[in-house]
């Protein structure tokens, strides 16, 4: 063995406790993560939710955000419980009669007269329907205060984890 050329010693100081914090992190991580999660599932609703089509009402009142933990990682979800929110969304390509007691319930509510159903149906047949894309659009919209949001948790873990090494 090759003999050093020189002999120092480093004496770290604070060592003990970072490696204390640092057990600590996933803890701190978890909290800040969910947090964060949770305020950018709220962010996309309120860029959403105005610009989703309002007929009777029940789209817009079935928007909804959760947060789920799948193993190890977070989810944020965000989405809409009614049956045609698909629909809403990207559309409808041409081919097939939609359910006709939808239509007529949308007739009723947006055109007053149930009767102009199956017009409205055959048309929908034939043309295909264009989307809103409110969830694409208000994603969009929420980008920037959702990376914001994430930045904080972020700095945050890193401002707790540093209190916590100093308060050992």
């Amino acid at each position: 063995m090759a003999k050093p050329i020189a002999d120092y010693k480093v004496e770290l100081r604070g060592f003990d406790e970072m490696n204390w914090a640092l057990s600590r992190a996933p803890k701190v991580a978890r909290k800040e993560i969910w947090g964060a999660h949770e305020q950018a599932g709220m962010a996309a609703l309120r860029r959403i939710r105005p610009l989703t089509p309002v007929h009777t009402g029940r789209l817009r009142d079935s928007l909804y955000y959760e947060v789920q933990m799948l193993g190890d990682r977070f989810e944020a979800v965000v989405g809409a419980d009614a049956p045609y929110a698909l629909y809403a969304e990207k559309g409808r390509g041409p081919g097939g009669f939609p359910p006709l007691d939808k239509i007529a319930d949308w007739c009723e509510a947006k055109l007053g007269d149930v009767s102009l159903a199956y017009v409205v149906a055959r048309k929908i047949a034939t043309r295909g329907t264009k989307g809103a894309f409110m969830f694409k659009r208000g994603m969009e919209r929420a980008k920037g205060e959702i990376s914001r949001l994430y930045a904080r948790a972020r700095d945050n873990i890193v401002v707790e984890l540093a209190r916590l090494a100093r308060k050992r």
